[in-house]
C-alpha cells in the first residue's frame, strides 16, 4: 500500500515516518462507511506508524509525512487526514482503556474465585492429614495444595505483569496523536530512495 525509505530520515532533529500513496483514499479502510475524516485508516498504514514509533527510543521527536500525487496535496486533505490520524489513535486509545478496565473487573471476580478454590483445597487437605496411614492421602493433599495455587496463576499473572503491554501501547497511540502531520506532493520524494513497507 505504501513505500518509505528502509532507515528514517531526520530533518530538524525531528525524525520523519514517510509514507507514499497514489490517493488519499488509500489511506482510508475502504470497508468504513464514515465520511473521510471519521473513517478508520487502512491497517497497513496503522502497523507501519506504530512500528515506526516502536523503532526509536521514546523520547525521539517524530512527524509523520505523507506524499500525495501533486493535485491531491493540498491544505484540506492535509487537514482532513491529520484529524484522521488523531480520530483514529483516539479511538484506540479509548478502546484499550476500555478493555483494561473490563480486564481488571475480570481479573478480580478471578482472583476472588481463585481464592475460594485454595481455601476449600486447604481446608480438604487438613481434613485428609487425619487419615494419614493411608499412603496415597498425602499424595492426594499435596496435589490438592498445587491446584489451589495454579488456580491463582491466571489472575496474579495479570495483575503483576498482565497490564503493562496495553499501558506501554497507549503511550506510543499518544504520542502519535500529538504528532505533527504534513502532508507533501510526491514530487518532493522522487529524489529519495524507496522500497515497498513490509
Amino acid at each position: 500500500m505504501t513505500e518509505a525509505t528502509p532507515r528514517y530520515r531526520v530533518e530538524d532533529g525531528t525524525t520523519l515516518i514517510e509514507m507514499t500513496l497514489s490517493s488519499v483514499a488509500q489511506f482510508f479502510n475502504s470497508f468504513d462507511p464514515a465520511p473521510f475524516y471519521e473513517k478508520e485508516i487502512d491497517g497497513d498504514a496503522e502497523e507501519y506508524i506504530l512500528n515506526s514509533v516502536m523503532d526509536v527510543p521514546a523520547e525521539t521527536p517524530m512527524k509523520i509525512v505523507i506524499y500525495l500525487p501533486p493535485a491531491a496535496a493540498t491544505e484540506e486533505n492535509a487537514m482532513m487526514m491529520e484529524k484522521a490520524i488523531r480520530a483514529h489513535f483516539s479511538y484506540l486509545v479509548h478502546n484499550s482503556e476500555r478493555q483494561t478496565r473490563e480486564r481488571f473487573r475480570q481479573g478480580r471476580l478471578n482472583l476472588a474465585i481463585g481464592l475460594l478454590f485454595l481455601s476449600a483445597c486447604l481446608s480438604a487437605h487438613q481434613f485428609l492429614i487425619r487419615y494419614d496411614g493411608n499412603a496415597f492421602v498425602p499424595m492426594l493433599g499435596e496435589s490438592l495444595i498445587i491446584i489451589g495455587w495454579v488456580a491463582l496463576w491466571e489472575p496474579v499473572q495479570f495483575f503483576l505483569y498482565g497490564w503493562h503491554p496495553a499501558r506501554r501501547m497507549r503511550r506510543i497511540y499518544r504520542k502519535v496523536i500529538g504528532m505533527p502531520v504534513e502532508v507533501r506532493p510526491d514530487t518532493v520524494r522522487d529524489k529519495i530512495p524507496s522500497s515497498p513497507t513490509p
